[in-house]
């Protein structure tokens, strides 16, 4: 216990702040990922002819989602 007690207050605070940060910017991307697959398997339940431009958009948002988390992982 000691021993977190001294890490944590001999810790830089930005660092700390990056880790979070690339947490969020992780849990994003593993949410665009797992949205990719809902929608693959809602347009195979539910047939439309807006099916395939809600696929395209939600394969968008995932590669904008690991644009972003890349791109935090160079910049932080």
């Amino acid at each position: 216990m000691e021993n977190l007690t001294n890490f944590l207050l001999s810790a830089n605070v930005w660092l700390i702040a990056k880790f979070f940060v690339l947490l969020a910017f992780f849990v994003y991307a593993c949410f665009a990922f797992i949205l990719v697959r809902q929608v693959s398997m809602m347009i195979e339940v539910v047939v439309t002819n807006l099916g395939s431009l809600i696929k395209m958009i939600s394969i968008g948002l995932l590669i904008v989602a690991i644009a972003a988390f890349i791109a935090m992982i160079l910049f932080l």
